[in-house]
């Protein structure tokens, strides 16, 4: 399965956007931290599922 990952910071601006390949089912992809702590959305994407998006704090 395909994932793309989007990374936006608070003021809505992608910071990365990185197209990940799981098994299907798998419930974990790698994804590395920012280098400026703040707070972040990441916005996950696959091709046969749902947009699901999480609150990351970076500190």
């Amino acid at each position: 399965t395909e994932v793309m990952a989007t990374l936006q910071d608070v003021s809505g601006r992608v910071v990365r956007t990185e197209r990940k390949w799981c098994a299907s089912g798998a419930q974990e992809w790698t994804l590395a931290a920012p280098s400026t702590p703040g707070v972040y959305l990441l916005h996950l994407a696959a091709q046969d599922g749902p947009q699901r998006v999480w609150r990351w704090v970076v500190r």
